[in-house]
């Protein structure tokens, strides 16, 4: 959102809030969003929250069984939880 992390977030934030209503499980929709809100903490180097974000939405998909039923979300998921992991280097050397 023009290089304005804090308004991005924000407004992603509040398409959440709008989409869920008075609902307290997240439907894949909101999954995704939180997913890039997730990248962009990765993209802007704050990598625990990035870790807290994509742990969160892992969280969410784990009491949906029927979300995105061919699995990319959560590959997403996973692909930038291990990105963010990597820039942290927590990965072994086998």
């Amino acid at each position: 959102m023009y290089n304005d992390k804090q308004k991005a977030i924000e407004l992603l934030n509040e398409a959440i809030q709008i989409t869920m209503g008075k609902r307290v499980i997240l439907h894949q929709q909101e999954i995704e969003v939180l997913n890039s809100i997730g990248i962009i903490h990765f993209k802007t180097k704050n990598y625990e929250e990035a870790i807290t974000i994509f742990n969160e939405a892992l969280e969410f998909i784990e009491n949906i069984p029927h979300v995105n039923q061919e699995g990319t979300i959560i590959v997403k998921i996973i692909h930038g939880l291990a990105q963010t992991l990597t820039e942290l280097h927590f990965f072994r050397n086998h």
